[in-house]
């Protein structure tokens, strides 16, 4: 792999870790500041807007782009669940949504694991 790919990975993965954060933040808070609509996109954050954009078929042959594209829709799909939530008044539903064992988490863990065994060459 090459090191711009393997970057944008390593960089994907922590700008998700850090979104995590806020996104659990701003729900905690009923989520008024977010958009669900938006948050569904999942090529409008920078890693989303690089994977669309990759056009090389050395990359977008290999299993893993293919496999990271659908984790990294449903994790914008998971997300906008949890803010749609938050913003209907149901806010410890959607914090509780966020913990261990729940379908975000899965989807997170998935994720991670599968952009570092793309970037790793596993």
């Amino acid at each position: 792999m090459n090191p711009a790919t393997a970057q944008q990975l390593t960089s994907g993965m922590a700008a998700h870790g850090q979104w995590k954060v806020q996104l659990s933040d701003s729900i905690g808070k009923g989520a008024a500041d977010l958009d669900p609509a938006s948050i569904r996109r999942d090529d409008e954050c920078p890693f989303g807007q690089w994977l669309h954009g990759l056009r090389d078929p050395a990359v977008t042959s290999d299993g893993h782009w293919e496999t990271t594209m659908t984790l990294h829709a449903q994790l914008h799909s998971s997300m906008a669940q949890l803010v749609t939530m938050s913003k209907s008044g149901k806010t410890a539903e959607a914090v509780a949504g966020m913990g261990l064992g729940q379908n975000f988490s899965k989807i997170s863990s998935q994720f991670t694991r599968e952009i570092m065994a793309w970037r790793d060459g596993k």
